[in-house]
């Protein structure tokens, strides 16, 4: 990540193209270990007999469930049925 912020701040056109090599690298491995994350999760999940939904909250990495909804009225309901 260093390396990377150094080579980003130099406009050389061989740098330039070292910098866009280095993002695709890093964006690599961090996929590569959230995958591994949430297959050692989900695979403690199943051996201990768990809640497979509960895990799936628990990986919802940056996404947010809604939780209540505002009518066209104006009020906030947390039911589903609306």
């Amino acid at each position: 990540m260093k390396k990377r912020r150094e080579v980003k701040e130099e406009e050389n056109y061989i740098k330039r193209i070292e910098y866009v090599e280095l993002y695709k690298t890093v964006w690599k491995k961090i996929r590569e270990d959230v995958r591994r994350y949430t297959e050692h999760l989900l695979r403690i999940t199943i051996e201990e007999n768990k809640s497979l939904k509960k895990t799936q909250k628990q990986l919802m990495i940056k996404k947010k469930q809604i939780i209540a909804v505002k009518r066209t009225d104006g009020t906030v309901t947390r039911n589903k049925k609306l």
